[in-house]
């Protein structure tokens, strides 16, 4: 069995090695610096954009509770309907499809398959 051996470095050849590796050292030094400088500064700039979005949610909130407001309507009865409609659509999804009626036409899936059918003869 041979073992790899490594020749013996100069004294001269060491100072080299080690300039070398002090050079690198401090170049991922500098590199993980600027890196972390990056990283704070997109941080910081996306935690900005996000509280504007916030602030503009807001206000957008605020001005369609005014425009509601100014209708005569009130967010409960909105949110009420929206239940409602939300429950329909749920319903409608789970019916049977050769059941439920085309809301467009009121004619069931069915008769459609069946007008394709006779199309295709």
């Amino acid at each position: 069995m041979t073992t790899a051996t490594t020749p013996p470095v100069s004294p001269h050849n060491r100072a080299n090695i080690d300039g070398k590796e002090q050079d690198l050292t401090s170049y991922i030094k500098d590199m993980l610096s600027e890196m972390e400088t990056d990283f704070d500064q997109m941080g910081n700039s996306l935690l900005t954009r996000m509280h504007r979005m916030g602030r503009k949610m807001d206000q957008l909130e605020r001005n369609i509770d005014d425009l509601m407001h100014d209708a005569g309507l009130d967010r409960s009865a909105v949110n009420n309907h929206n239940n409602n409609n939300d429950h329909d659509t749920k319903m409608m999804s789970l019916s049977s499809p050769t059941t439920r009626n085309d809301q467009t036409t009121g004619v069931t899936n069915n008769q459609n398959n069946d007008n394709n059918d006779k199309s295709v003869l």
